[in-house]
């Protein structure tokens, strides 16, 4: 451990703050673990996100990643940030820890035995009727821990409960730029005379957004908001997002964005 002169005080780690008010939001670009929220205890970053109850708290670049894209893969409904714990042994879940020591002792299983996964997100799927229990890991770690993540699955399939292992290489340049540019535009405000246009303007099939913004008057953050919403597609993998990137009509089928079975 580090010594420190006599009469200063230990260095304190770097914190950062929940989403100051006014902020344009979007997913951590640079930073460390641990994060922090506060001056007086540790916690996650907050990310913004309509499948929760507004605020998702995220541990790393790459979680805040996953949150973004959980706000626009229409398959899923809600998302919950580290909502229980699992003992891989028994398949047990409980809020907590204590909760679930105390659960595993009430049903005859011995705590020394107990292999926790503290779980990293929730999902309900739209139409679904069991969750999803997800693991947010880089993918050098990945295969560091390759035997453990495979009991995680096989307990979740005990269980009945679907299980999604979230990797960085399931977030290339071009659809994290995407993400990342989408989340500012979100709610943006579009009146029915802007969105008329749009869509007559995308009639006749699909336009780059610098020409739909002359043909139809619109601005460029109309535009996106559209894109945001869904109303308006493109491929968010394949297209930057750009006054050049051509968007069109939304079929309505779902956007898929997480690697969903």
């Amino acid at each position: 451990m580090a010594s420190t002169s006599s009469g200063s005080k230990p260095r304190k780690p770097r914190r950062i703050p929940v989403t100051k008010p006014n902020a344009r939001p979007g997913f951590v670009e640079r930073t460390s673990r641990p994060l922090y929220t506060s001056r007086k205890r540790r916690g996650p970053l907050l990310a913004p996100s309509e499948k929760s109850e507004g605020l998702l708290g995220c541990e790393s670049v790459l979680e805040s990643k996953f949150v973004a894209a959980t706000r626009f893969d229409d398959r899923v409904e809600r998302a919950y940030a580290q909502s229980r714990v699992m003992d891989v042994v028994s398949g047990l879940t409980a809020p907590d820890r204590k909760q679930l020591m105390e659960r595993l002792a009430s049903e005859g299983y011995a705590a020394s035995e107990a292999k926790l996964w503290y779980i990293d997100f929730e999902l309900i799927l739209v139409s679904a009727f069991r969750p999803v229990y997800v693991e947010v890991k880089p993918e050098s770690r990945a295969a560091e821990v390759e035997a453990e993540l495979e009991a995680r699955r096989a307990a979740c399939e005990r269980i009945g409960v679907g299980f999604l292992l979230v990797l960085d290489k399931h977030f290339p340049e071009t659809l994290a730029h995407n993400l990342h540019i989408l989340q500012r535009y979100v709610g943006t405000p579009v009146s029915e005379e802007t969105k008329s246009r749009i869509l007559q303007a995308l009639s006749g099939g699909a336009h780059t957004i610098a020409e739909l913004t002359r043909l139809a008057d619109a601005g460029l953050e109309e535009v996106y908001g559209l894109v945001a919403n869904g109303m308006l597609a493109m491929d968010l993998f394949a297209d930057r997002l750009d006054r050049q990137a051509r968007v069109r009509l939304s079929a309505g089928e779902p956007r898929k964005i997480l690697p969903l079975a």
